[in-house]
């Protein structure tokens, strides 16, 4: 995800597919349900989120 991030905001990590531009204002990521991550402690958020509010 964080690979993906960077690929979509910064053309950095993209591996074999790279976009035509970057979308440096992207501001976030979505997981399909808040109430799975709230069961497992956090574990998507707590480890996407950090990176989501360390973009440019």
């Amino acid at each position: 995800m964080k690979n993906a991030l960077d690929c979509l905001t910064k053309l950095t990590g993209c591996g074999t597919f790279k976009p035509a531009q970057a979308w440096p204002s992207l501001r976030g990521a979505m997981t399909w349900s808040t109430n799975w991550d709230a069961t497992a402690g956090n574990a998507w958020s707590n480890a996407v989120g950090p990176h989501v509010h360390g973009l440019p």
